[in-house]
């Protein structure tokens, strides 16, 4: 019904103009629908002029005039009766500015008389009726109050965590391994070559187990190492545990055999690598030549004969 209304206030608006027009012979005219708006709120400005020939200019109306601002230009409409050709144009008009405000006379190019002035009265929005509107309102001061819930909660995070970072370095750091319990007054050799025969006995290399025999091997040479040469761990890298091995007294073709032999485990045991059943059985000969040497340096490096 609204827009029934304005578009017949609009066709109103433009046959008054025509009649104006015609009465005062080639005049330009501007109507509005309606006078008063509130802010914000969109009017509809008609101009019209009536032209014998065709039309060669029209108004030069800019975006904005007057505290007026142009939303639309619809496109110049044409009504031909007989020799006589009528031209209008509806645009599309606003304002935010409350007050009274006038659209200046129009001039049509080329012709020296121009429109009647327009009085529009732009009433402010009334907002007293509106619920959701609340007036802008200063900057409140909040008072920050102490959260001791959240303090005692962040102090136990912090707690845990150190824990945690405590347990984990001494997780990585290397732990002192314990010798295996002697027999009596067995020594460390007399251990090793024992468990080396035990190891031969089960022939694990046989039966798919080459892997459980390489490393049952070089267990039983760190743990030899730990007893005799007091190395105080058994989780080192098979490059430490050479390096530690280079002082030994026992000949370099003896110490090299064995750094292969340790080689060779690693391979085993992390490239799956798979020797021939010679290599693992000659394997527990190196490990004995090699402790035997170890053992032989070791006590005559300990003994130191009276020189008086």
């Amino acid at each position: 019904m609204k827009h029934g209304r304005l578009y017949t206030t609009l066709v109103a608006t433009i046959a008054l103009l025509f009649v104006q027009i015609q009465s005062r012979g080639q005049t330009p005219a501007a109507g509005i629908d309606r006078n008063k708006i509130v802010i914000g709120e969109q009017i509809q400005l008609v101009l019209a002029v009536e032209n014998a020939g065709s039309l060669t200019s029209w108004f030069q109306l800019p975006d904005s005039i007057n505290h007026f601002e142009i939303v639309e230009r619809q496109k110049i409409d044409t009504i031909k009766i007989g020799n006589i050709v009528n031209y209008s144009q509806v645009i599309i008009i606003t304002s935010f500015d409350s007050g009274r405000w006038q659209i200046p006379a129009l001039n049509l190019n080329g012709v020296a008389r121009t429109t009647q002035p327009i009085t529009i009265d732009v009433l402010p929005v009334d907002v007293s009726q509106m619920q959701d509107y609340h007036d802008i309102k200063d900057i409140i001061e909040v008072q920050v109050e102490t959260s001791w819930i959240i303090i005692a909660a962040l102090a136990l995070l912090t707690l845990i965590s150190l824990v945690i970072i405590y347990w984990l370095y001494k997780r990585k750091k290397p732990q002192t391994i314990a010798a295996p319990l002697l027999k009596g007054k067995q020594t460390p050799l007399e251990w090793a070559i024992d468990e080396l025969n035990k190891l031969q006995q089960q022939q694990l290399y046989l039966n798919n187990q080459v892997k459980q025999h390489y490393s049952h091997l070089t267990d039983i040479a760190r743990s030899f190492f730990v007893m005799e040469l007091k190395h105080t761990s058994r989780h080192q890298t098979t490059e430490e545990m050479m390096m530690q091995l280079q002082p030994v007294a026992v000949s370099s073709e003896v110490k090299t055999t064995f750094f292969q032999f340790l080689r060779m485990a690693d391979s085993v045991k992390f490239a799956k690598y798979i020797p021939a059943v010679e290599e693992s059985e000659r394997a527990i000969d190196v490990i004995k030549q090699m402790i035997t040497n170890v053992a032989a340096g070791n006590v005559h490096a300990a003994y130191q004969p009276n020189k008086n």
